[in-house]
């Protein structure tokens, strides 16, 4: 196994690092939204990086697409993709959302 992959697993399996992990790629994804023009533009770079980012870490299907068409589609920069699926992974009010959507808390894998 890669450095790269343990480190990412590591954060992956670290509540709080996986908190600032998404906070990160959160804020990557709207710091393109204060250029106006090229920013979306730099958002079809963006896309794929923060789908897989999402995939790997929630394990789902359905977070990486929304998370996708939230970077692709003009205007939804500000959404916080990665946040969002963090709390629905961690929060317990959220489990019927968490099933719905094929994700698994952290500490049940």
């Amino acid at each position: 196994m890669s450095l790269i992959h343990r480190l990412a697993t590591y954060i992956k399996d670290s509540p709080y690092l996986k908190l600032w992990a998404c906070l990160v790629v959160d804020f990557i994804g709207f710091a393109s939204f204060f250029v106006p023009f090229i920013g979306e533009s730099v958002d079809v770079f963006w896309a794929p990086v923060s789908a897989f980012f999402l995939h790997f870490m929630f394990g789902t299907f359905l977070i990486p697409m929304i998370g996708l068409l939230e970077e692709l589609v003009p205007g939804t920069d500000f959404i916080p993709t990665a946040t969002i699926a963090f709390s629905i992974e961690h929060i317990e009010f959220c489990a019927p959302l968490r099933r719905f959507l094929g994700m698994s808390r952290a500490r049940d894998r």
